[in-house]
């Protein structure tokens, strides 16, 4: 018996699976209770296709023969394989194999009790699978379980990737807050556990006390393992405190510190929000041509105020061309960032240099803005114009500030979605964009700023204001619906982003072109 045994183990392990399978059921012709056959055939099952079977037969190995003999090695990785092979058959629309899979894995889960480490596939495969309340509560379940530290290691990742994906609640935020407290104070601590703290108090509305941990956990770490944290630095450009606030550079001084604007062309006098969009030379090439392009199909070239980082004579060529085809006028403001304070952060690491290209448009929003006396309608640049913007509710509401918010809490530097911020023409609008403009500019020149920045600051800014008793009043825009006007290439790569632009672009103009100048419902 253990030899023929080791014959299908050896075959297994040899990719033939069908064979081993086949000599596995011999065993158990001959031994109808051996937990070593059931077991490598439930195996076998759940890999080569999610059969209901597969995991009934582990689970009766279990019983049988308990756990001491199981592979952990070789029950994670057919958990592995059934686990990418259900998000397989979702993507090919096989939603029912899927459930069987995720049926699968939960009763693994509940059976296999020296593999904690299930949970967190669970965790995955139910959120992978929308099945976002499930995933939830097998988080926290999983949480609360005595475990061994790897597992619960990987349990909570598994409900850092449901903060991603804002789909938590407040019993996980407060377990994984919990369970992150106690391994720290058994030094067993790692960045999941410091960020899932700062979540909890952001998530709490503790800002100050979130801000005041991401210090105390600087020191821990030290400034260098904090800072160079990719789930933990954006914490370092949110500050809420009065002393901070009080001691930004004034606006007067903002042009020592970052540079001067140049004011190279104004937009005739008008009526509506002014688009601004804000990129660097190279960008304006390769993105924001397609960006004015689809300004010019749907109409609202004339609306336009380009301000443009570090312009070549390209970049000039590129605005005049798009001036003697739709026979327009497009503002333009221009800025050096080799002016930016010399020491910055920005000239001793050329990787920071994306942040300020992002983040340029706030410092100088102020001044566009007072420059006009119109609200701005601020978008990205690898974005398309699908339709008259100004048809957004919240481009004609009477509101001070617009922000991008789904209205879910995802962290403080992913609150409010950079991607769409409107400014109307309003005192307190100024204000807000001022005090704004203030912090970005003591990041880009004092300090070390992190991608995220932006979106960091209109929220801390915001809750600064609040606080004060001073904030603007607020419209919310959700995704959903300024993506009726709005088409964004999203976080792919940029050869992704510009063959996205350049399908929806061409679709974008057939549809004009079909249909007339009027927006096409159909387009959003």
């Amino acid at each position: 018996m253990n030899r023929l045994q080791n014959i299908a183990k050896i075959i297994s392990e040899s990719g033939r699976d069908d064979e081993a399978h086949f000599l596995y059921r011999m065993i158990l012709c001959i031994d109808p209770q051996n937990a070593e056959a059931l077991y490598n055939i439930g195996l076998l099952s759940i890999r080569q296709n999610l059969s209901d079977d597969g995991a009934a037969c582990v689970i009766r190995a279990v019983q049988l023969g308990g756990a001491a003999g199981l592979s952990r090695t070789v029950l994670l990785e057919a958990v592995n394989l059934a686990y990418r092979e259900a998000l397989t058959l979702s993507q090919t629309g096989r939603h029912h194999r899927s459930e069987v899979a995720l049926a699968n894995l939960t009763v693994l889960a509940r059976t296999v009790n020296e593999l904690r480490v299930l949970y967190a596939a669970v965790v995955c495969l139910a959120a992978a699978l929308g099945r976002h309340d499930m995933a939830i509560a097998w988080c926290v379940d999983g949480l609360r379980l005595e475990m061994d530290e790897e597992s619960r290691t990987s349990i909570l990742k598994a409900g850092l990737y449901l903060i991603s994906i804002a789909k938590v609640n407040d019993d996980l935020v407060s377990e994984m807050g919990r369970i992150s407290a106690d391994m720290i104070d058994r030094g067993q601590g790692f960045d999941v556990c410091y960020f899932s703290i700062l979540y909890q108090k952001y998530w709490n509305g503790d800002d100050i006390g979130a801000q005041n941990a991401a210090n105390q956990f600087k020191y821990i770490l030290g400034d260098a393992g904090f800072l160079a944290n990719n789930i933990l630095n954006s914490w370092h450009v949110c500050r809420y405190d009065e002393a901070f606030f009080t001691a930004l550079p004034e606006e007067t001084a903002l042009s020592s510190v970052i540079g001067p604007l140049r004011h190279e062309q104004m937009l005739p006098p008008g009526d509506g929000p002014v688009i601004l969009i804000s990129c660097d030379a190279r960008y304006l090439e390769l993105l924001g041509t397609k960006l004015l392009d689809s300004a010019c199909v749907v109409g609202a070239i004339r609306f336009v105020h380009l301000h443009v980082i570090n312009p070549t004579p390209a970049s000039y060529e590129i605005i005049k061309t798009f001036e003697r085809r739709e026979g327009c006028i497009i503002g333009l403001s221009t800025e050096t960032a080799s002016c930016v304070r010399t020491g910055s952060a920005i000239h001793k690491n050329k990787d920071l240099m994306k942040t300020y290209y992002a983040c340029a448009r706030f410092i100088r929003l102020p001044e566009i803005a007072r420059l006009y006396h119109r609200p701005i309608a601020q978008i990205d640049t690898d974005c398309l114009l699908i339709s008259d913007i100004s048809r957004l509710p919240m481009c004609n509401s009477d509101k001070d500030v617009g922000f991008l918010h789904d209205g879910i809490k995802t962290g403080p530097a992913r609150q409010f979605n950079a991607t769409f911020f409107f400014l109307n023409n309003h005192q307190k609008s100024y204000e807000y964009a001022t005090l704004l403009a203030r912090y970005v500019a003591h990041f880009i020149a004092f300090d070390i700023p992190f991608w995220g920045l932006d979106q960091a600051a209109l929220y801390c800014v915001y809750q600064y204001m609040r606080r004060q008793g001073q904030a603007p009043s607020t419209d919310t825009t959700p995704s959903w619906e300024l993506f009726e006007h709005i088409f964004p290439s999203g976080d792919d790569s940029l050869d992704g982003k510009i063959h996205k632009l350049e399908a929806r672009l061409a679709a974008l103009t057939a549809a004009y072109r079909d249909a007339g100048p009027r927006p096409v419902e159909a387009l959003g």
